[in-house]
């Protein structure tokens, strides 16, 4: 009787081995790139041809292959990165696994060009499918070209799961993009259909790549972290919370050079923000992370883009800080340029001769034109990772003007004007006081008389979980009847007419299930429910007490929610927006 396991042909192994590693063309250019690098590259070159369906072509000016070694770089698990299992846990280089040019070939009509800076010659290798059909002498200059036409001509069903052309082209700049922010002093050049989308110019400058791949409003709120811990060196850009986006992708993370996903970095990212940024919005980082590779492990994922960290702890409490520190020490309210569009025009072309143009149209001039304006960036600072927590930066001096709208107060400093949020400004004072106490340490005041709750059915079950909990926050409550309970005392600073509502809240909140994130977002509801509303008309002396109040929060500058409660306008602003300049 014959048996049902049989040894795969190789051709079909190598293709099943592409399948895991080249998914879409993006996984084609990654793989080459990481080559590049690895080779020691100093400048490189990615021509793509519809969206790399058509072609796909690396060239570098890296250290090159002898002849033998370009043909050994088909077979699969031929390396020049390992020698042993040991040094799986000594890996200083992008790719390592021996999988990638096999795989490309496998699915391609692959074409390898390369010279060494010591061989008069090159070699030059054709492969189809996987099977080498032409290698000879080539003259060629120092470095390796790789050539991938017609990917996944042998494999149609592949082609059928790619996406739109943008989407995928799309997939390799963010690629090409990352690749520029882990080496800025490598030239990368990247054309589609013979036309630039992207040059990095190898400079060395993480600013100036900032700059390219984010914007310039994103570049300059990016503010500088350099720190240390004592097997951990962190260094990067971190965005103010003012420039943000709606997805993780602004998140970006390097763990030696290497682009990574984790969860670990993210959450301390994220927690570090947490109350500084709008719900559902996240911000925009870069970080490069060096870590003595003896402490990872960079073998757990096909993709290469996921490590396991023997020293989590450290790694998320530097992460943390370090970006928590870095926001404290920023200048968190918003400047608001009212005038940007109305500025006078003054055109700069050679019909109207620079001595038309008055005195104190220049600056004006100079703004527009962007002829004389440099982001400015400042230099690294240091930060030691066990410190006294940081202190906000100074809130300005500034004296009320009056109440606009029963909603916001309008205040003024030297050459500014300023919009506080009233309901945002007493959420953050709140929500401070009652973070201040434990639960069990609430400071509660007794009502005259009591107030009568009544729950749904489901919101009586959870309070059975829940109640408890609940009144740890400040709630003195008893029950009255089958449904039916009453509040005899609610947490200093609460109106008894948001006492119903706050409850009602925290119920939805199950806050049965304990958790840091709970809590702080069971403050934030009562800190919602208590504060002063917008259309709340406000004296003078209230106004002023309640700026006072401000002034004294750990941060000011937001309510729990990342809603700002101050924004900011100049002078400037406001006189370009009269025609005044």
């Amino acid at each position: 009787m014959e048996g049902k396991i049989q040894i795969l042909d190789e051709a079909v192994a190598n293709k099943i081995a592409a399948g895991e590693v080249i998914e879409r063309p993006a996984a084609v250019v990654k793989e080459l790139l990481e080559n590049a690098v690895d080779a020691g590259a100093s400048q490189i070159s990615i021509e793509i041809e519809e969206s790399g369906s058509k072609l796909i072509k690396v060239t570098d000016n890296g250290c090159g292959m002898i002849k033998q070694d370009v043909v050994l770089a088909l077979e699969r698990h031929a390396t020049s990165k390992i020698r042993s299992a040991d040094d799986l846990f000594r890996i200083h280089t992008l790719g390592f696994r021996g999988e990638a040019m096999p795989s490309i070939a496998a699915v391609s009509l692959l074409e390898i060009t390369t010279k060494t800076k010591d061989d008069l010659s090159g070699t030059y290798l054709k492969a189809v499918g996987g099977e080498i059909k032409e290698i000879k002498a080539a003259g060629c200059p120092e470095g390796t070209s790789v050539t991938v036409r017609d990917l996944f001509f042998n494999t149609p069903a592949r082609l059928k799961y790619l996406r739109s052309g943008a989407t995928e082209m799309g997939h390799i700049i963010d690629l090409v993009n990352r690749i520029s922010l882990a080496y800025p002093d490598l030239s990368l050049r990247l054309t589609h259909n013979g036309r630039q989308v992207l040059f990095s110019s190898g400079s060395g400058s993480l600013e100036e790549v900032i700059f390219n791949v984010f914007g310039k409003q994103m570049a300059e709120n990016m503010l500088p972290v350099n720190t240390a811990s004592e097997r951990i060196t962190l260094t990067g850009y971190v965005g103010k919370p003012v420039s943000y986006k709606s997805n993780r992708s602004g998140m970006i993370f390097f763990v030696n050079g290497r682009y990574i996903k984790d969860r670990l970095i993210s959450r301390a990212v994220e927690e570090a923000f947490k109350g500084y940024m709008l719900i559902r919005k996240y911000p925009v980082v870069v970080l490069n992370f060096t870590i003595e590779p003896e402490t990872i492990d960079v073998n757990v994922h096909p993709t290469k883009t996921e490590i396991r960290f023997s020293e989590e702890k450290e790694l998320y409490t530097l992460t943390y800080q370090t970006v928590s520190q870095a926001i404290k020490r920023s200048s968190l309210i918003p400047e608001i340029e009212i005038a940007a569009r109305e500025k006078p025009e003054i055109s700069l072309s050679e019909e109207r001769p620079p001595f038309f143009i008055r005195p104190q149209e220049a600056e004006a001039v100079r703004e527009m034109s962007g002829e004389y304006r440099q982001i400015s960036f400042a230099s690294p600072a240091e930060p030691e990772i066990k410190e006294e927590p940081v202190r906000q930066r100074e809130f300005p001096e500034v004296k009320v003007i009056g109440q606009l709208f029963n909603t916001y107060i309008v205040l003024e400093a030297a050459d500014r004007m300023y919009l506080l949020d009233q309901h945002a400004a007493h959420e953050r004072i709140l929500y401070e006081k009652f973070s201040q106490n434990k639960e069990s340490q609430q400071e509660v005041q007794a009502l005259l008389l009591p107030v009568n709750l009544e729950l749904t059915l489901k919101e009586n079950e959870l309070w059975q979980k829940a109640g408890q909990k609940i009144m740890e926050y400040g709630f003195i409550i008893e029950p009255f009847g089958e449904k039916s309970y009453l509040i005899r005392g609610i947490p200093q600073g609460m109106q008894e007419k948001d006492a119903l509502a706050v409850i009602h809240d925290l119920l939805e909140l199950d806050i049965a299930e304990w958790s840091k994130d709970k809590r702080q977002k069971a403050l934030a509801v009562m800190a919602c429910r208590t504060a002063i509303k917008a259309g709340d008309a406000l004296t003078e002396q209230e106004m002023e007490e309640l700026l006072e109040q401000l002034k004294k929060a750990d941060n000011p500058y937001t309510c729990p929610h990342g809603r700002p409660t101050i924004i900011d306008f100049s002078q400037k602003d406001i006189e370009g927006y009269f025609k005044r300049r």
